[in-house]
């Protein structure tokens, strides 16, 4: 679970997903878990592209990931697939929204936006998506 962290004044670009991944992270440590998770606290884009070349040899561990960003205004939910488009997240995602109660939407992958265009880059292309309140 990744958020960046570059400039913590702005409320919802930035602070908004920090703010959820803490959140995420207390939930996780009250309950018996099979997996492993890694919450990133990254500055954007330079964060994740340092984080990927000092971590390549432990890139086939990652079995889903979660960029969460700009997740603290009114906008509806905005959930935007991996480049695989139908990866585990992508299905689990889809699964959540779908039973949330709230409207939502979800998008194809495109090479803009924010940090999962370096995990989801060509040579990378790991299964993540983004969770945000736009689509932007």
């Amino acid at each position: 679970i990744s958020s960046h962290c570059c400039h913590p004044s702005l409320a919802n670009d930035n602070l908004s997903g920090v703010s959820m991944a803490v959140y995420l992270a207390k939930q996780l440590l009250r309950t018996s878990n099979h997996l492993s998770y890694r919450f990133l606290f990254i500055p954007g884009t330079i964060g994740a592209i340092t984080w990927l070349a000092q971590n390549e040899k432990k890139l086939d561990n990652i079995k889903h990931g979660l960029v969460l960003a700009g997740v603290g205004n009114q906008g509806g939910i905005t959930y935007k697939r991996s480049r695989q488009g139908n990866a585990a997240i992508d299905r689990a995602a889809g699964h959540a929204l779908n039973h949330a109660g709230e409207q939502h939407k979800t998008i194809d992958f495109y090479p803009y936006g924010y940090d999962e265009r370096q995990f989801c880059s060509p040579g990378i292309n790991l299964p993540v998506g983004r969770l945000s309140r736009t689509p932007y």
